[in-house]
Parts: C-alpha cells; sequence; structure tokens
C-alpha cells in the first residue's frame, strides 16, 4: 500500500447506477483525502444523492476503520456482497446472503438486489420462500432426501416418510404422527394446491417434484400413473390402470366375503 493509498478515506472507480434507460451515475471516478470535507455539486438529477446511496447502501461507512476481521457476522456478511458487486459483474452467486444479517439489513439486501433485476443475473440460495417471493423470479425447490410414496390422491403423489413431523403439521395445519398421516391427506392436498396457485406454479411444472417414488405396493402403480398424467405420456398409463383395477377387484372381493361370513354368524 502507497502512501497515497493511506490517505485516502474514500475511493470509487468507475461508479454507475442505471434506472431503466436512464443512466444516473456514468463512470464516476471519485477520491476524497482523510480528513477532507468534500462536496459535490450539480442540478437536481445530476446524481448527487444516488453516488451518496451507492457508497453507503451496506451500512459499511460505519465500520470503515475497522479491520474486516474485527466485523460482527451480518457486517462481514455485508463486506462479502458489497465485494461481489464492486467489479459490476454479469452474474452474481450468492449462498444464503441473509443470513446473520438482522431484519433491517435483510430489508436492505433485497431492496439491493431487486434494484439489480435485468442487469445482473443472480442465482442464490434461501431458505426463505418471502424472498423468493419478493424477488418474483424464476426458482427450484431441492429435496434432500428420497421420497416413499404412502397415500395418492387425483395424480398428486404426496407424502414423503423421510419429511419431519413439524414440517407435516405446517402443511396440514396440525401435528400429526406419521400413522396418522393418511387420514388428512385430502387437507394435505387441498393446503398444497393453494400454496401452488398462490405461486402461479402449475403441477405440470411442480410434476417432477413427486417423481421419485420407491415401490410401495399398491401404491407403486397408481404413482405411476400419476407420473405419467403428468408428464403427458397417456401410453403409459393403462397397463398401470388394469393392475390397480385388479387391486380394487381383490379388495371389493375381499369385502364381500368378508360381509358375508358375518351375516351368516349373525
Amino acid at each position: 500500500m502507497t502512501a497515497t493509498d493511506q490517505q485516502e478515506a474514500i475511493r470509487a472507480k468507475g461508479l454507475t447506477k442505471r434506472f431503466g434507460t436512464t443512466t444516473a451515475v456514468d463512470g464516476l471516478d471519485l477520491t476524497v483525502a482523510n480528513g477532507e470535507t468534500f462536496a459535490l455539486l450539480g442540478v437536481n438529477g445530476a446524481g448527487k444523492s444516488t453516488t451518496i446511496a451507492m457508497l453507503t447502501q451496506f451500512g459499511l461507512d460505519q465500520v470503515a476503520h475497522q479491520r474486516a476481521h474485527t466485523l460482527s457476522g451480518g457486517m462481514q456478511r455485508r463486506l462479502s456482497i458489497a465485494m461481489g458487486l464492486i467489479t459490476n459483474p454479469k452474474i452474481l452467486f450468492l449462498d444464503e446472503p441473509t443470513v446473520g444479517l438482522d431484519v433491517l439489513a435483510r430489508h436492505e439486501l433485497w431492496h439491493t438486489l431487486t434494484a439489480l433485476k435485468g442487469e445482473v443475473t443472480i442465482l442464490l440460495t434461501t431458505h426463505y420462500l418471502e424472498e423468493v417471493e419478493s424477488l418474483t423470479f424464476a426458482f427450484a425447490i431441492l429435496f434432500g432426501f428420497q421420497w416413499s410414496a404412502r397415500v395418492v390422491v387425483g395424480i398428486a403423489v404426496i407424502l414423503p416418510t423421510a419429511l419431519m413431523y413439524t414440517a407435516i403439521g405446517l402443511l396440514c395445519g396440525t401435528l400429526v404422527s406419521d400413522k396418522a398421516v393418511g387420514g388428512i391427506c385430502g387437507a394435505m392436498l387441498t393446503t398444497v394446491s393453494f400454496i401452488l396457485s398462490g405461486l402461479t406454479i402449475p403441477l405440470t411444472v411442480m410434476g417432477h417434484a413427486f417423481q421419485t417414488i420407491a415401490q410401495t405396493l399398491p401404491f407403486y402403480h397408481a404413482a405411476q400413473m400419476a407420473n405419467a398424467a403428468i408428464a403427458g405420456d397417456y401410453g403409459r398409463i393403462w397397463p398401470h390402470i388394469w393392475i390397480v383395477l385388479v387391486y380394487m377387484a381383490v379388495f371389493v372381493a375381499a369385502a364381500i366375503l368378508t360381509f358375508t361370513m358375518r351375516a351368516r354368524n349373525r
């Protein structure tokens, strides 16, 4: 670091900000010496306030005199994101960017990312659905466990046995045990359908989320019917329909036999 660098309190190079087709700040180079009072002059709309906002948008001006390793976890998160934006990248990768941020900092960060829409391609990870909704962008849901078919309703194969009971409770509106899930599957399906319609994600798009299914009879064949229907491959449905009908016929025959035997015992 040179003596000149040590005397600089603020240094910005190529500072640029656009709002749609309007350029508010265009390639501004700015250097302010340590202890100096520096004034920005200009007519209304010249970009003075925008420049100040860009220099202070992460609140790092408050800790400019501190070393990075002494900052709080939230401030270090802000610093890492600000460093990623310094080069005006075309693609920005963010891994859970709001972890460790307080409510205000989190809001400010999402405001900043929203302002970048259309200018920077952003790929990020997050635990919070409301953050995804606030940006209204494309997203994918990743599941870190295998699914096992327990109940088939309509064309949607719903229940993962590996799903935590607390999560099942959130979906269904009540905390339930694994054995009680079958009895409330209708309510669960209604809730899930409501969530999907609220996100304007059609079932045909979300179908892949229900396709990894264990071969647990008799639900396996019904599950295959569901997957084929979601994929639009109706030719694969008929073989499974016949098998499901056989299961139904056996069930009906067993029910009739049981009813007949009970009637005779009376």
